[in-house]
């Protein structure tokens, strides 16, 4: 029983993700298209103004990091004045 080889090809973009499957033969050189397509996302964006969907959240994250990487310096200085009495 010969089984056969494909190839799936795929472009993933910023909105949309293209595919591409081909069936290769014994040389592994495409012989048949098997199927192709694309899928195109809503953009995330509000239509009105053109500013980011994702504006908030992002924001609230950077100040998450930010209070973060403050509280591991302070912990980081105590630990070491520590340490070194």
């Amino acid at each position: 029983m010969k089984q056969e080889k494909y190839t799936l090809g795929l472009d993933i973009g910023i909105s949309s993700v293209g595919w591409g499957l081909v069936r290769l033969d014994e040389d592994n050189n495409p012989n048949h298209i098997i199927d192709v397509g694309v899928k195109i996302f809503s953009p995330g964006e509000v239509q009105k103004t053109g500013e980011s969907k994702n504006l908030e959240r992002r924001a609230k994250r950077g100040s998450r990091r930010i209070i973060r990487r403050r509280e591991f310096r302070v912990d980081r200085i105590k630990y070491l004045l520590n340490v070194n009495e």
